[in-house]
């Protein structure tokens, strides 16, 4: 299959872009990052994991990635009138919070009031906290 110039102009955009990114990644991150893909890191990204518990376990939520799929923000008050989204969200959210043993983190990437709100109200004003206060070191930079 033969690409057009639009193709080769995006596939360049794309790829000056990643090499962009790679040059403000710091070299131990990235070490780490090889560590996480040879299975040697004490992180995993999970699928499939019916059944399986974990001791500590750090969900990152960000509703922008898979926004046509799901948008955990309904689960904090947010209104969406895609009913099957909304249920396919309950189920991953429940799947991912069911599987900590210990310690559950929730990172939720740029939360709207309403869902921070609704956080507290679902884990307790107690353990709804910001980023910065809990980890000063990596929300800055």
């Amino acid at each position: 299959m033969e690409r057009t110039d639009f193709d080769n102009e995006k596939h360049k955009a794309r790829r000056d872009n990643f090499i962009q990114a790679l040059e403000n990644i710091r070299f131990s991150e990235l070490l780490k990052f090889f560590d996480y893909l040879d299975k040697t890191s004490p992180f995993s990204t999970e699928h499939g994991t019916k059944g399986a518990e974990y001791d500590n376990v750090i969900l990152i939520i960000d509703d922008n990635t898979w926004k046509q799929q799901y948008r955990v923000s309904t689960l904090f008050g947010s209104d969406d009138h895609i009913d099957k989204r909304i249920e396919r969200t309950r189920r991953l959210f429940y799947v991912a919070i069911s599987r900590a043993r210990n310690n559950l983190i929730v990172v939720y990437k740029n939360p709207t009031t309403d869902s921070i709100a609704g956080a507290k109200e679902l884990f307790g004003e107690d353990s709804v906290h910001p980023l910065e206060e809990i980890l000063p070191d990596i929300a800055a930079s």
